[in-house]
């Protein structure tokens, strides 16, 4: 890996068309004739798996990076690259200053040595040895708390033990980049809490900067001001916390979806897919209005037109199961067939196509009828994942076709989640009131706060007492403050509703906030729930982090506080009952 030019002074990491590429063998013995030139191309001998590929980031000192994304999408290998305990396959990467890396539980201490020894070794590797290394000796063991234990072998440790001296040794001399890769998820939450004010702390006092691996992204909300999402050796998305965790949520419903279409496509025998036609809103929650679709047509390059009369269906054209469209049914005079506005949590209608070997589309047609006030986004890909068509549909309240052309590089916006449920009840909107019932979004702790929250009841059929629930997230903070009503009474003679919720005086401590609503089947807390809310059936509707508010502070300990607990505080004297009197001393 080569350093072209040196960085600015203000960046401390740079990353230029990084990948990695790993040989799979299928025998060991192919790897050794690997490493002598001498292994033959082809798959009979290995295949190659990319790990990265393209990824470009520029970090700047004293910025708190975290790095999330599913299991297999490459964060590991980015880290071991930035750490260069791994080369890339491609790319440069330029550094600034000293790398410390706690990439795995163990790395660096022999499990034979005492806790002593370890810390020692890890003392001299950095250069610090004598009198200095034993008055950071007393640090790390004083921060680590394992007075008792540090002359005992580390093999003899917990993993929480041994990840509490590894990242107190790494961590007492300050590292100008300090990586960290899963490793505080095995410690108690005490320890945890401790890493992580002292990684706040070296970021902010002495220009650390820090890099985070982890699965709770929503602990990372605690610590880090910049977020990457690393999806399949890709940067997928980065930004701040709140629009990159509720993007990384929205995935898992993505990709739940499509282990349900690959799952549906093997017990159809569609292996021969090319293209999924699909119609959803653009934020990929339900829709205002039902969009009934009576025909769908692909033509050609070739001048060969390929017809879905809907209702009837057509040999090559599949209706994925995953989604909210009905059975065939007349709608204006045309039999057609409908999406709705809610049922499944899956917010759309999706085709699987197969068409001839080489052919190659220009235009997609829709025969359509549709009185929303949203336009209907449309999509083809390749079986790939590759974008053929974007394009939208505009209202209709009488049938109406719409060509919708090919473009050379068309541009399909992911919806980057924030909504989910199945809409049988739907939050319309969000917002906070002050005692004079105008919307706020300042204020202070101690004024009076009343949260408006309108529903829409869109399914006749749901039960009217939802488990209803509002919260409040503090940003850089993994918790929240709820209000649960465990059986919302809602009006049967509406499907409009206005739901107040009273918070009296604000006990939130100052900074940013996030209010959220959400509403589920009724008692939805007093049963188990394994599934993951962004793919529950039994959400109706769950706006995440909908409305952002800041809490002014009234006290000097606000900015430490979560919140604070109303209480009425009484004072007692306790009258001290009269002294005893003494016996009299005994007289010889």
């Amino acid at each position: 890996m080569s350093n072209p030019e040196p960085l600015q002074p203000d960046m401390a990491l740079s990353l230029r068309d990084i990948g990695k590429v790993y040989r799979l063998y299928q025998k060991p013995a192919y790897r050794v004739l690997d490493l002598l030139g001498m292994c033959p191309s082809g798959p009979g001998y290995f295949h190659e798996f990319t790990a990265l590929a393209g990824v470009d980031l520029d970090i700047p000192r004293g910025q708190k990076l975290a790095i999330i994304g599913r299991n297999g999408a490459g964060k590991s290998t980015l880290l071991k690259i930035i750490t260069q305990t791994l080369r890339p396959t491609t790319g440069t990467m330029r550094v600034n200053g000293q790398v410390s890396a706690l990439l795995q539980i163990g790395t660096g201490f022999h499990p034979d040595f005492t806790g002593r020894q370890n810390v020692y070794a890890c003392f001299a590797h950095l250069g610090i040895t004598g009198k200095r290394a034993d008055e950071l000796f007393d640090e790390v063991v004083d921060f680590a708390e394992l007075h008792e234990y540090i002359d005992q072998p580390v093999k003899t440790y917990s993993t929480g033990m041994g990840a509490r001296l590894m990242f107190s040794a790494t961590t007492v001399v300050q590292p100008d980049i300090l990586v960290i890769d899963e490793i505080l998820g095995v410690g108690d939450a005490y320890f945890a809490h401790k890493s992580y004010d002292r990684m706040r702390r070296m970021c902010s006092e002495q220009g650390t900067t820090l890099l985070l691996v982890t699965h709770d992204v929503y602990t990372a909300l605690n610590v880090c001001d910049r977020f990457i999402w690393i999806d399949k050796g890709r940067i997928k998305m980065e930004g701040d916390g709140k629009s990159t965790v509720n993007a990384y949520e929205a995935s898992i419903k993505e990709q739940e979806e499509e282990r349900l279409r690959r799952r549906t496509a093997m017990k159809t025998g569609a292996a021969g897919v090319t293209l999924r036609v699909r119609f959803s809103s653009r934020s990929g929650f339900a829709l205002p209005a039902p969009l009934s679709l009576s025909g769908l047509s692909f033509t050609c390059e070739d001048g060969s037109v390929h017809m879905l009369p809907v209702a009837e269906g057509a040999p090559g054209w599949t209706l994925l199961p995953e989604g909210n469209v009905g059975e065939a049914a007349p709608v204006a005079g045309r039999l057609c067939r409908t999406l709705s506005t809610h049922g499944s949590i899956y917010h759309k209608a999706e085709w699987a196509v197969s068409l001839p070997a080489g052919a190659r589309v220009k235009r997609l047609s829709v025969d359509y009828l549709y009185k929303g006030d949203q336009p209907v986004a449309v999509g083809v890909v390749e079986d790939g994942g590759r974008p053929l068509i974007a394009g939208e549909l505009s209202a209709s309240p009488a049938w109406s076709t719409a060509p919708i052309d090919a473009d050379q590089a068309p541009r399909i916006t992911d919806a980057t989640g924030g909504v989910y449920g199945n809409a049988k009840i739907t939050i319309e909107s969000i917002e906070l009131l002050d005692a004079d019932g105008n919307p706020c979004r300042n204020m202070k702790r101690g004024q009076r706060t009343t949260a408006r929250v309108v529903v829409r009841v869109r399914d006749k059929d749901v039960p009217r007492n939802p488990t209803f629930v509002l919260a409040a997230h503090r940003a850089g903070v993994a918790y929240a403050v709820r209000v649960v009503d465990d059986t919302l009474d809602l009006p049967h003679d509406a499907d409009l509703i206005e739901v107040r919720v009273d918070l009296g005086e604000l006990i939130l401590g100052a900074g940013t906030h996030y209010l959220s609503a959400s509403l589920f089947e009724p008692d939805y807390f007093h049963s188990p729930n394994s599934v993951f809310f962004t793919i529950n059936p039994r959400v109706y509707c769950s706006m995440v982090r909908a409305l952002e508010f800041l809490i002014e502070p009234t006290h000097p300990v606000d900015p430490m506080t979560f919140a604070f607990h109303p209480a009425t505080i009484s004072v007692t004297p306790l009258h001290n009952q009269a002294p005893a009197t003494p016996e009299p001393a005994a007289t010889a």
